[in-house]
C-alpha cells in the first residue's frame, strides 16, 4: 500500500487481527479506501481457551445502572474487527470519523468484491508472523461461542461462491489454451504481418519504453539549459545540422523540444549524451 489506489480489498483470512488491524488504521487516516473480506477467518494469536476467557472477562465490562447503554460487545467478526480497529484512531474527532467512512469489512466475500482482486498484507500474515506450532484462535469460533448466529449461512454462501468462482476459473483457462494453441500454429501465418507491422512502427522505437527523466530546461541566449543533479549544461542547437544557414532554435519548436527532452530511451545507450540525443529529437520533430 505504498501508492493510493481507488480501493484496496484485502482478504482477511490467515491474518492476525492485531497487525492486521493496525495497518488498516494507519491507510484509512492516510485517506486509502479499504475493504476487508472473509473477517470470520481472521486469526488471534493463543488457545481458543484463552480467548474466550478473555472475552467472557471483556462481557462483564458493562453499565450497573442499565446495561442497555452500554458498552456494547459485539459478537460477528467483522464488527470485532472493526471496533479493534476503531480502538485505534480518534474516533471521535471529524478526522477519525472520516476515516471510519473509508472502511468496510464483511464476512465472506459478498458481490461485487467476489469478482475483483484481492490483496494480502505479509506483515500481518500468521504464518510469517507467528512462531510455528504456536496456538492460534480462528474468530468465526470465537463469534460462535459467544453468540454469533450466521456462521453457517457465511458457510453456506461461500461453498456456493467457491463453486462459481472454480466454473469461471476452468472457463478462463479453457480459453487461454485454445488462445494459445491458436497462436502457436498459425505463427508462420502470421510471421510476414508483423514484420510489415514492425516496418511501420520502426521510426518511432526511439520513443518506445520511454521513461521520465528528472531535469529542468530553459531557453537562454539561444541556449537550451539543462539543470539537473549533476550540474548545469549549455547547448546550442539548430534546427537542423544539414541546414546551411544555422538558423537557432525557434520558441515553438523549443516547446516541442522540452516535451521531448524529458524522455530518456534506457534500451538506446548510443544517445548517452545530452547533446547527441537532444539533435536526434530534434530531427525527429
Amino acid at each position: 500500500m505504498n501508492t493510493f489506489e481507488k480501493v484496496v480489498v484485502v482478504d482477511g483470512k490467515g491474518h492476525l487481527l492485531g497487525r492486521l488491524a493496525s495497518i488498516v488504521a494507519k491507510q484509512i487516516l492516510n485517506g486509502q479506501k479499504v475493504v476487508i473480506v472473509r473477517a470470520e477467518e481472521l486469526n488471534v494469536s493463543g488457545s481458543f481457551f484463552r480467548n474466550k476467557i478473555k472475552y467472557h472477562d471483556y462481557l462483564r465490562k458493562r453499565m450497573i445502572v442499565n446495561p442497555a447503554r452500554g458498552p456494547f460487545h459485539f459478537r460477528a467478526p467483522s464488527k470485532i474487527f472493526y471496533k479493534t480497529i476503531r480502538g485505534m484512531i480518534p474516533h471521535k474527532t471529524s478526522r477519525g470519523t472520516e476515516a471510519l467512512k473509508r472502511l468496510k469489512i464483511f464476512e465472506g466475500i459478498p458481490p461485487p468484491y467476489d469478482k475483483t482482486k484481492r490483496m494480502v498484507v505479509p506483515d500481518a500474515l500468521r504464518v510469517l508472523r507467528l512462531k510455528p506450532g504456536r496456538k492460534y484462535t480462528t474468530i468465526s469460533r470465537l463469534s460462535n461461542e459467544v453468540g454469533w448466529k450466521y456462521g453457517e449461512v457465511i458457510e453456506q454462501l461461500e461453498e456456493k461462491r467457491k463453486i462459481k468462482s472454480k466454473e469461471f476459473y476452468e472457463r478462463k483457462k479453457k480459453s487461454a489454451n485454445i488462445k494459445s494453441r491458436a497462436l502457436k500454429n498459425k505463427a508462420e501465418d502470421l510471421s510476414k504481418v508483423q514484420q510489415s507491422i514492425s516496418a511501420l512502427v520502426e521510426p518511432n522505437k526511439f520513443f518506445a519504453n520511454c521513461k521520465l527523466w528528472k531535469i529542468d530546461i530553459s531557453l537562454e541566449d539561444e541556449h537550451i539549459i539543462v539543470d539537473r543533479e549533476g550540474g548545469k549544461e549549455r547547448i546550442r542547437l539548430f534546427d537542423n545540422e544539414d541546414l546551411a544557414s544555422q538558423q537557432p532554435l525557434s520558441s515553438w519548436r523549443f516547446d516541442k523540444m522540452k516535451a521531448l527532452f524529458s524522455l530518456k530511451a534506457d534500451d538506446y545507450p548510443q544517445y548517452e549524451s545530452l547533446e547527441v540525443m537532444a539533435k536526434v529529437l530534434l530531427i525527429g520533430l
